[in-house]
């Protein structure tokens, strides 16, 4: 470990959770997971990354919802700032970007995103983890010369992604005029971390950003600041920027940042709660468990993440979820298989925990009110009842 970096969570070994089991006998990968602050910059992130080929899906029907109810905001501020020019050029990096990029299109503007396998030579149905690494090392000649320079670039929901971000920025920024526009967005992770909130570590994040921290880094790769705004959402924030390359290095944002004390603050009491909230979340369990069966609804990451560093797998007698595609795998811990929702008219299961993201924990309780009608309660993960015992 470098001596600037401090140890926030030690996680011990954690699978990649969109590693799904096909059967108990599949062999599974587990790998080192610290989450460390560095005491210089505040930053959070991932000690030591998992190998970007661990992550890649191992099935294609894998896909990946970011907040998106800011879009058409975000749009008109950019157009507020190129207001001179008409018949954009609009570029995106991923499948993240084609919704911010059909917004642009039904206002008129040329609109591209990178091709996974004509412009990247990758196979369909890679992730990001795939997309910034071939982007940090691929000639870009032929794509240039295919789409032409844009007037801004979206790069959504990637840049907490980059193993190599001198590298990644370096070849970013041969796809830019000196007045393009580039606009990243990431999570602010300063409500999670505020929050206690121990579903965020998430081995595809490497960085965990607070808005400080998030501008530095763009900083760093010489990116000055034009506008940015922070996005309320019920679990996660958003933050965006909107940035154009300087050598001189001006930000112009409005967003009130921590000092690093604060930075530092946070994380330290993000890492002493960790055991006890654990404490608590067992207590809960081991107390309900008496009462009745208990089943968690949702397989992403959140709740694999939930079951896997509090070690709760045990408390757990049926894991449903509502994607056709998982129903019969294998969570990649706890040997837990993935069920129908129906299970939720068994009469001996009494609690039901939600783990998914909260935007959706209302559509869940009406779509499936029989449950409480039948005496089954309904309780977020993210619950202070579970949490602070």
């Amino acid at each position: 470990m470098k001596k600037n970096e401090k140890v926030i969570l030690d996680l011990g070994k954690q699978p990649v959770s969109n590693k799904y089991l096909k059967t108990l006998k599949t062999k599974n990968n587990f790998y080192n997971f610290k989450i460390v602050q560095e005491s210089k910059t505040g930053l959070i992130k991932i000690q030591k990354p998992f190998p970007v080929n661990s992550l890649r899906p191992t099935f294609d029907w894998i896909t990946y919802d970011e907040p998106e109810d800011h879009l058409k905001a975000m749009v008109k501020n950019i157009l507020k700032l190129l207001k001179t020019k008409k018949n954009l050029n609009v570029g995106g990096i991923s499948f993240k970007d084609d919704s911010t990029l059909d917004l642009f299109k039904k206002k008129g503007n040329y609109v591209w995103r990178l091709n996974v396998s004509k412009d990247l030579k990758l196979r369909e149905g890679l992730g990001v983890e795939s997309i910034q690494n071939k982007l940090s090392t691929i000639n870009l000649t032929k794509i240039i010369k295919r789409y032409k320079k844009p007037d801004v670039l979206i790069v959504r929901h990637i840049w907490e992604h980059i193993y190599n971000q001198k590298k990644f920025t370096e070849n970013l920024k041969k796809l830019l005029n000196k007045d393009s526009l580039v606009i990243f967005e990431i999570p602010d992770c300063t409500k999670l971390l505020k929050n206690n909130d121990y579903t965020m570590p998430w081995e595809e994040h490497l960085f965990y950003y607070t808005p400080r921290t998030f501008f530095k880094s763009l900083n760093n790769q010489g990116f000055s600041i034009v506008f940015s705004k922070i996005v309320k959402y019920p679990y996660e924030d958003i933050i965006y920027a909107i940035v154009k390359t300087s050598k001189k290095i001006i930000n112009k944002n409005l967003i009130k940042t921590n000092d690093i004390k604060n930075e530092i603050k946070l994380a330290k009491n993000y890492s002493n709660n960790f055991l006890i909230q654990k404490k608590n979340i067992h207590k809960f369990l081991k107390e309900n468990k008496i009462k009745g069966k208990i089943a968690i609804f949702g397989a992403g990451h959140m709740a694999i993440s939930f079951l896997s560093f509090f070690e709760i797998s045990k408390y757990i007698d049926y894991v449903l979820d509502n994607n056709i595609n998982k129903k019969g795998l294998f969570l990649p811990i706890g040997n837990k298989k993935i069920k129908d929702a129906s299970i939720l008219k068994n009469t001996k299961l009494k609690i039901c925990l939600l783990a998914m993201n909260p935007i959706n924990h209302n559509k869940i309780i009406k779509k499936y009110k029989f449950f409480e009608k039948n005496g089954g309660k309904f309780i977020s993960i993210y619950s202070k009842d579970i949490i602070n015992g």
